[in-house]
């Protein structure tokens, strides 16, 4: 595979652009990671043929630019500086931009909270490839971030101001955030949530931070 992308490579003059735009719409990378395949799951559980996609995580980068994203508050200018006019020390410095998390700066001392949270590659060393864990901090961080209540609360604000009931409100949050509806029994619950909390943008924040711990919303499918 590798000898055979090398060699696209070439007879594209070295284009990486051209190089990139073929693999993504080859069929291998446009694969789901879902089962559907009955028969497939019982001659190779493993996915080793590679019959069907592996499930990969967001890193903490697309995380945060997700849920910034989702709420609005994702300011989308390009280039500028990282750091604030008169900056001293990273030891006392706020992480208060809302522009894409290439734009965040890194320090070795002080990262990002949901960098440090979610697997960001530690800056004192030379990183190949990135650990993957799957630890309670990462729940809580989700679930008490002052961070994530502040977006969650935008987010909602957001879709209260174009649903006109409860059910319209949730059916977007599963589709804006999950990119799927959701089913049968979620809309039960989650309608018996939002309508014993009264509909409000409180009760819609609690859910989308709900949905910002689901695997949906953490993994790509």
């Amino acid at each position: 595979m590798l000898d055979h992308l090398a060699l696209r490579l070439i007879q594209n003059d070295w284009s990486t652009r051209k190089l990139a735009r073929e693999i993504v719409l080859s069929r291998a990378w446009q694969m789901a990671s879902d089962r559907g395949d009955p028969n497939g799951d019982k001659l190779d559980p493993e996915n080793e043929l590679l019959w069907r996609a592996h499930k990969r995580r967001l890193d903490a980068e697309t995380l945060r630019d997700s849920i910034l994203l989702l709420s609005g508050s994702l300011d989308t200018q390009r280039g500028g500086p990282s750091l604030p006019p008169g900056f001293k020390s990273e030891f006392d410095f706020e992480f208060t931009s809302m522009k894409r998390s290439i734009y965040i700066p890194v320090f070795r001392n002080q990262l990002h909270e949901i960098f440090t949270a979610f697997d960001f590659a530690n800056p004192n060393f030379v990183v190949g490839k990135r650990f993957e864990s799957t630890v309670p901090t990462q729940s809580l961080y989700l679930m008490n971030s002052p961070f994530i209540h502040g977006q969650a609360q935008m987010a909602a604000e957001r879709l209260l101001e174009s649903s006109a009931d409860a059910k319209g409100a949730l059916l977007q949050a599963y589709r804006h955030i999950l990119c799927r509806g959701p089913r049968d029994e979620e809309i039960v619950l989650t309608l018996e949530y939002l309508e014993s909390e009264g509909f409000s943008s409180d009760a819609m924040a609690g859910l989308i931070r709900s949905l910002y711990s689901c695997v949906d919303f953490q993994y790509i499918h």
